[in-house]
């Protein structure tokens, strides 16, 4: 089967060398007294690819990828003032004071943080139809631990009867019998609190 697209993703990670002392008990947050503060979660694990609803072909699949993280690599995002939003962090050190804004705004609901991304579509070669990507970005926020899902939504948007021709082949190349449309693919990462700066 040919490639129909490549993912990439890309995470904002910070890699140094520097160590923090231990890290207390702490409940789920973000907390009032990290209003302010740059966040550092330290990633410990990335875990084997989730999938709902997807196509078991082989060579799709293997276009996905968990990302590869070193020692040592962060997950940082600003709470704002008023704890509703976060704003996503670029950090040379484990330090607030060597930090800059990123991009990616976390809106804060409980201890669950979500950041959306602005839709992508990749044209297919030999169909009046596209591939829609729209990713999720999901911190859950348990205390010491927390758990970053990115989900990958796909759907396919254009001419129907093409885009159901599409997606009849996605299903006839695999043995589950399902195509493109509809399917969810999660990349789940473990984490752990180091503090908020």
């Amino acid at each position: 089967m040919r490639t129909f697209f490549r993912i990439a993703l890309a995470l904002t990670i910070l890699t140094s060398t520097a160590c923090d002392g231990d890290v207390g008990l702490r409940a789920p947050g973000p907390h009032s007294d990290e209003q302010g503060l740059v966040t550092y979660w330290l990633v410990t694990e990335a875990l084997p690819l989730e999938y709902d609803q997807c196509t078991d072909a082989a060579d799709w699949r293997g276009q996905i990828a968990a990302p590869e993280f070193s020692a040592n690599s962060f997950l940082m995002y600003r709470v704002a003032a008023d704890g509703s939003t976060a704003l996503s962090q670029s950090c040379e050190t484990t330090s607030a004071s060597s930090c800059t804004d990123g991009d990616k705004t976390w809106n804060v609901s409980g201890n669950v943080l979500t950041a959306t991304d602005d839709p992508t579509e990749s044209a297919q070669s030999g169909y009046d139809c596209s591939l829609r990507f729209d990713t999720v970005w999901r911190v859950t926020d348990n205390g010491e631990t927390g758990r970053l899902d990115v989900e990958l939504n796909l759907s396919l948007v254009g001419d129907t009867a093409s885009c159901q021709t599409l997606d009849s082949a996605i299903a006839a190349a695999g043995t589950n019998g399902v195509g493109f449309d509809g399917c969810r693919v999660t990349i789940p990462v473990d984490m752990t609190f180091r503090k908020a700066d």
